[in-house]
């Protein structure tokens, strides 16, 4: 870090770095949507290496991603392409690198508000 605060100011590094994890995250899409045994399922992929010094940034964006996963499935932008005949709407949430503790936290949370909705959280992580 020594080295980038002789070329950026703190703030134009945090806001680099926020960049950099909105480009990999790419919140406001979606990754990929189909059906499986009834199920409409979205994926959503996480490349981003999981790391002390981004984790806060990284946790806000995985949210806000997750936030309009859920909206466009709350707003069922889906049925014109795939209809609305779905057992369950599934948001499947892929790493590439094991998430954290709190990453972890966060994703039993998730999941807990998601119960009371035809919609669930199903996180696959990497082996």
């Amino acid at each position: 870090m020594s080295e980038n605060s002789k070329l950026f100011s703190k703030e134009e590094f945090s806001q680099l770095v926020e960049q950099a994890i909105e480009n990999e995250l790419r919140t406001q899409n979606i990754d990929s949507i189909g059906i499986i045994a009834n199920h409409l399922e979205l994926l959503l992929v996480d490349p981003i290496r999981w790391q002390t010094e981004t984790e806060d940034l990284h946790l806000l964006k995985l949210q806000e991603k997750i936030n309009n996963y859920i909206h466009f499935i709350e707003t069922k932008q889906y049925v014109k392409k795939y209809g609305d005949n779905f057992d369950k709407k599934v948001i499947n949430l892929t790493f590439q690198y094991a998430p954290s503790d709190n990453g972890l936290a966060f994703l039993a949370q998730v999941q807990k508000v998601l119960q009371s909705t035809d919609m669930s959280l199903k996180v696959v992580l990497p082996e």
